[in-house]
């Protein structure tokens, strides 16, 4: 806003509304997730950051455009820091932090929307020249969940052992937790509906459902 903070004009003009809309190009979304140690609950946010990228998957290996900086968001080109979130309190998973950085106004705290702008159309540049190279930093987990099951071996003891007997695995990286992903589904059973997510097949055939909050109940 170049310095304007709501002075009065001595001509009794008043500032306009300046409203800049414009696509936002592929971006990325972080979150990193406490995993062990008692001070944190399990899986609590940590911290988060976002930064724009285009990316492709080719038999199972993630290759990325270069990225470049997005509106409210602290750091530097080369390494993108956490969201500004202002006074909001952030959001402690991933789905919400997408939905709460696409659906709040962005402002010219931390770099101009004009910048922002800019980069964006440099991204999609970028994914039209088919401008990739591999990410070896970054492992495919999963495409096309809508969500991740994640089960702690300490804090889920019954659930991470009857999904080791069904065939999940466990991370080679964290023995001790499983990231499994999960698929929204709905289904009737005697005249009830029930809503929330199910796994795909396990080594039996059989997949597991989760409610909407995380309840493993069983197989179905």
């Amino acid at each position: 806003d170049n310095g304007y903070g709501g002075q009065y004009c001595p001509q009794g003009n008043d500032k306009e509304e300046d409203d800049i809309e414009f696509e936002i190009s592929n971006m990325v979304f972080e979150i990193s997730l406490s995993h062990l140690g008692n001070n944190l609950e399990r899986f609590s946010r940590v911290s988060d950051s976002a930064f724009l990228c285009g990316g492709i998957v080719g038999d199972g290996v993630i290759s990325c455009t270069t990225i470049s900086m997005a509106s409210n968001v602290f750091g530097e080109y080369s390494e993108p820091g956490g969201i500004c979130w202002g006074y909001n309190t952030p959001p402690n998973n991933l789905r919400e932090i997408v939905s709460s950085y696409c659906n709040t106004p962005f402002n010219n705290d931390l770099f101009s929307i004009g910048t922002f702008e800019q980069n964006c159309y440099d991204i999609r540049g970028y994914v039209k020249r088919m401008s990739y190279y591999q990410s070896y930093s970054e492992k495919l987990l999963t495409e096309g969940a809508d969500a991740l099951l994640l089960v702690d071996a300490e804090d889920n003891v019954s659930t991470f052992f009857q999904f080791l007997s069904a065939g999940f695995k466990q991370l080679p990286e964290a023995p001790h937790i499983m990231i499994i992903p999960v698929y929204e589904c709905v289904f009737d059973r005697n005249g009830h509906t029930y809503t929330g997510y199910q796994t795909k097949q396990d080594a039996v055939g059989k997949s597991w459902f989760i409610t909407s909050n995380g309840l493993v109940i069983g197989q179905v």
